[in-house]
């Protein structure tokens, strides 16, 4: 059969994957009509179903060589020349600062960063907190996540993309007979969808706080646990954070919250107004919001493949798998989605 000159694509899920993936898509086949079928969208309220919202996020990467780093890598660069070269997108170039309990990821994330990021380097020891004993910093990106969806969907409407409001429970109950070929980014979807059982949830629970004071990132790695603060360009912060495997719980546990703030005021005090910050008492820091989302993760890592599936008509159309991001979604986002759509690109043109 000859490939279709004007491919009618669907992507199914509208997270930073799916909406980085159908841009890239309009991108690389201009010729190509693509839809996004999505149970929720950019612009619908918070849910913990819909991850992308929740997220920090940063671009901050401890992965050594290999896909997940390739595609950080890529997302970096790409997000760092459009920083750059359009003010008007919500993200935020700042600097970053990493301190550690253990030494040598300190030394490993120097090391592994140096080649990519800018402005790497190792903190004095009369810089790093009481109980750490490496640290570096460095210049990254800041997302500001609820204004960057909104921000990617728009730009794929613009390019003549449609957004279907639509949830799937298994692939089959997609029309894929109205389609040429299909790109899974459905994140934990993937369970139902394709049957896929190595996803499991990694649940995240954040505060964001009104701290536009704030215009530098901080983490801390511990044994135990993993306090971060990330900016955001309008103002607001992030603080965090959890990781709690398997855990579908729903809502924000109030005493989490409490011992999030409670680390996150030590390791950054800014986190007050400067008239209060003697005090340290976290009842006195602005708090905007409690979230919560559940991280996409994946037995073996992401899944950027091409595989296919029957459509009702006779059919075997190209599937392209681009899930289980696990936390990276975004600093892979870019490099996942190229990769996903050169898959695409070669099965539509065979």
């Amino acid at each position: 059969m000859a490939p279709a000159a004007s491919p009618r694509v669907l992507v199914i899920g509208a997270g930073v994957v799916g909406l980085t993936t159908a841009v890239e898509i309009q991108r690389a086949l201009p010729e190509a009509a693509v839809t996004i079928f999505a149970a929720q969208t950019a612009e619908d309220l918070k849910s913990t179903r819909y991850t992308s919202s929740w997220a920090g996020a940063h671009h901050v990467t401890l992965e050594g060589p290999g896909l997940q780093r390739d595609c950080e890598v890529d997302t970096f660069k790409a997000l760092w020349a459009l920083a750059h070269d359009d003010p008007s997108v919500p993200l935020l170039v700042c600097p970053q600062t990493e301190v550690f309990e253990d030494a040598s990821k300190a030394d490993f994330m120097r090391k592994n960063l140096s080649s990519f990021m800018p402005d790497v380097k190792p903190l004095e020891p009369s810089a790093l907190p009481e109980g750490c004993t490496a640290g570096l910093s460095f210049t990254t990106i800041a997302l500001d996540t609820p204004n960057y969806l909104p921000w990617l969907a728009q730009r794929f409407r613009a390019a003549g993309g449609t957004v279907v409001r639509r949830e799937l429970g298994k692939l089959s109950d997609a029309p894929l007979d109205e389609f040429d070929a299909v790109v899974n980014c459905s994140g934990l979807g993937a369970l139902t969808l394709v049957g896929d059982d190595s996803m499991y949830p990694i649940r995240g629970q954040t505060v964001l706080v009104r701290a536009p004071w704030i215009r530098s990132g901080i983490t801390r790695s511990g044994s135990d646990n993993w306090t971060y603060i990330i900016p955001r360009k309008q103002g607001d912060v992030i603080v965090g954070g959890t990781r709690g495997i398997d855990d579908w719980h729903e809502q924000p546990r109030p005493e989490t919250a409490s011992e999030i703030l409670a680390r996150g005021l030590k390791l950054c005090p800014a986190l007050l107004p400067e008239a209060k910050r003697a005090s340290m008492r976290v009842e006195d820091i602005d708090v905007v919001e409690h979230g919560c989302g559940f991280r996409p993760a994946r037995k073996g890592g992401v899944r950027i493949e091409l595989d296919h599936v029957a459509a009702p008509d006779g059919r075997s159309l190209p599937l392209v798998h681009n899930y289980g991001h696990a936390g990276a979604g975004f600093q892979m986002s870019i490099g996942s989605a190229t990769r996903a759509v050169d898959l695409l690109r070669s099965a539509l043109a065979s």
